[in-house]
């Protein structure tokens, strides 16, 4: 299935159908690996929360809203560029290692330059000296880069969730421990940092890659103009999410901030543990078809991608808008009752957020890293909209404005787009996204229209029986198409024709 040759590790070789079986395999054990990591970071978050202040967590949120933006910067946008290229040399290999590296650390002298400013911005100056421990993530991360693009470039997602597991894992037992003995927002701090560094060490020895020195004699521009793009793109969608929890800490101060961290942590776990990895997935997956031939491979691997992302992704809002306080109250305990509205009211970002990344990612394997930057101006310039109009009223209409706005302005504008630009039949998109919303939609009218019987049962055990009520009905109904039937049969089945 994979020619890699031992003198160049970037060299790979797929044909179209063992691209196909490796997506299948790939996505189950991707599944697998997420499960396990959604219990450990739910365990992790649910203790801490019980443990820690809302302040801790503001802390922390104010300085990753930061941090966030500029780890976009750390490698330059160029393991995009590795991964998605045809081929590449050692010698450019090691050059844009050299390159990640000297980002790392210039990312972290900005953030100690800039450390006493947010300080002194949110008046609290426990903000100068959290930024710069955080800060030292991006040494690890500029230094590993590379070795995780060479993972992903072979499609050995296999070693990649191996790694995941064990440096997570790590990370929580250390931030639990440190929070128990009274370290307080340092064990956050600790659960952001260790992970990276742990990625690296693991990384740097699964790929049995070592970078030679840097060479001038090595033309690497088309590389950079490639990975600039993407960085770019990459920059504006986290400072699109990054922008209202920025504006909260403002208007609300250090504890808005936290409250609001939590709410939309909840509503992005998911995403984060299982559609974004599937989006990077199928990136590396669709970036290794080349040429008119695999045209129609191509299509078939970014619809089955777009269906299970939205299939989960609208389940996902679904339980939300249900079973707000319920989640709010298993993960952070009963302390945060604040949360349970704001994740109501964020869910529809559950649908928006992995659509978008997942559109964004087949653009770019597609080669056209060009288009996802218009598409993320264009989102930036929504999402400033949409609060620019709505903060002057206060953060709930800010946070309800932001959340239809991105349902009915961004998602459908993004799509459209992004169909046009993949040359993608628009009548998939019944199957694919409508149908599942469609779906959703009857499951939540149903218990709404239920709600005083629902409510009648407040015990832990029947909400339980409930949620797991809505989330059957919902696969039920999904089976009535018979298109979603075919492709989720052959999915269990590990079938790769049904991409």
């Amino acid at each position: 299935m994979i020619d890699s040759s031992k003198k160049n590790p970037f060299k790979v070789d797929f044909t179209d159908t063992g691209i196909a079986t490796n997506f299948v395999q790939s996505s189950k054990i991707i599944i697998f690996g997420q499960i396990i990591k959604a219990i450990a970071t739910i365990f992790s978050t649910a203790f801490l929360a019980r443990i820690l202040s809302a302040e801790d967590f503001g802390i922390i949120a104010i300085c990753t809203s930061v941090t966030a933006i500029l780890a976009r910067l750390k490698d330059g946008g160029l393991s995009t560029a590795v991964i998605q290229t045809q081929s590449i040399s050692i010698q450019e290999a090691s050059n844009i290692f050299w390159i990640n590296a000297a980002i790392g650390f210039s990312l972290m002298f900005f953030c100690v330059l800039i450390s006493p400013s947010m300080a002194f911005m949110y008046s609290e100056p426990k903000l100068a000296s959290v930024l710069i421990f955080l800060s030292t993530a991006y040494i690890f991360g500029g230094f590993g880069v590379q070795f995780d693009a060479l993972l992903r470039r072979r499609l050995d997602y296999t070693l990649i969730m191996i790694i995941e597991i064990l440096t997570v894992t790590f990370a929580i037992i250390i931030a639990c421990y440190m929070a128990l003995t009274g370290f307080g927002y340092w064990a956050l701090v600790a659960l952001s940092i260790l992970p990276v560094a742990g990625h690296l060490t693991l990384a740097a020895y699964a790929s049995k890659w070592r970078p030679l020195f840097y060479s001038r004699k090595t033309n690497i521009l088309y590389l950079l103009k490639f990975g600039g793009i993407s960085l770019f793109a990459s920059i504006l969608a986290t400072l699109t999410v990054s922008l209202v929890a920025l504006v909260v800490g403002l208007i609300d101060g250090i504890n808005g901030a936290g409250i609001y961290s939590r709410a939309i942590m909840i509503v992005g776990i998911f995403s984060a543990m299982f559609l974004i990895p599937i989006s990077h997935l199928t990136q590396s997956s669709l970036s290794r078809f080349h040429g008119k031939s695999s045209k129609d491979s191509f299509d078939r691997l970014a619809l089955s991608a777009l269906q299970a992302i939205s299939i989960m992704a609208i389940l996902t809002c679904m339980i939300f808008i249900l079973f707000s306080d319920l989640l709010a109250t298993i993960i952070l305990g009963e302390g945060w009752t604040e949360v349970g509205s704001l994740i109501k009211l964020l869910a529809p970002i559950a649908i928006v957020e992995p659509v978008i990344y997942l559109l964004a990612c087949q653009l770019t394997a597609k080669g056209m890293p060009d288009i996802v930057l218009k598409l993320r101006i264009i989102d930036f310039i929504v999402v400033s909209f949409l609060i620019a109009m709505s903060f002057s009223f206060g953060i709930i209409p800010m946070i309800i404005t932001y959340a239809t706005g991105s349902a009915c302005l961004r998602l459908p504008l993004f799509i459209f787009i992004s169909f046009q630009r993949l040359n993608l039949d628009f009548k998939k998109l019944i199957s694919c996204f409508l149908f599942p919303l469609f779906c959703a939609f009857l499951v939540t009218s149903v218990f709404l229209t239920f709600q005083n019987i629902v409510e009648s049962y407040n015990g832990f055990i029947w909400q339980i029986f409930f949620l797991l009520l809505a989330f059957s009905l919902y696969g039920l109904l999904l089976l009535f198409n018979s298109q979603i039937r075919i492709w989720i049969f052959g999915l269990l089945r590990a079938n790769n024709k049904l991409i």
